[in-house]
């Protein structure tokens, strides 16, 4: 079950990612176990105009899966001028 709930974000992820036209880069990290409760970490780089970040973040945040934002850290996209990058770090949480 976790390992489908994970491949399910990750697939959820670069589908909002498609739909806002952002370029994104996944960087999944290990599973923690503390219980019956299991933390799936996620770093995730985006890339696009304000609009399609903004746009990309808030159908993140409207996902119906039980997520945390630990890190999110917004700047001007250093090659490319009028966008801007994000990189946040998601938590899924899954009880088992």
């Amino acid at each position: 079950d976790t390992e489908h709930a994970q491949g399910k974000l990750l697939d959820e992820l670069e589908s909002l990612s498609r739909g806002a036209s952002v370029r994104l880069n996944l960087k999944p990290r290990p599973v923690r176990q503390e219980g019956s409760i299991s933390r799936f970490e996620v770093e995730l780089d985006a890339e696009g105009s304000q609009q399609q970040l903004m746009t990309f973040l808030d159908a993140l945040l409207r996902l119906p899966a039980l997520l945390t934002v630990e890190r999110l850290r917004i700047s001007a996209a250093p090659a490319t001028p009028d966008a801007l990058r994000a990189n946040l770090v998601i938590q899924q949480i899954t009880f088992q």
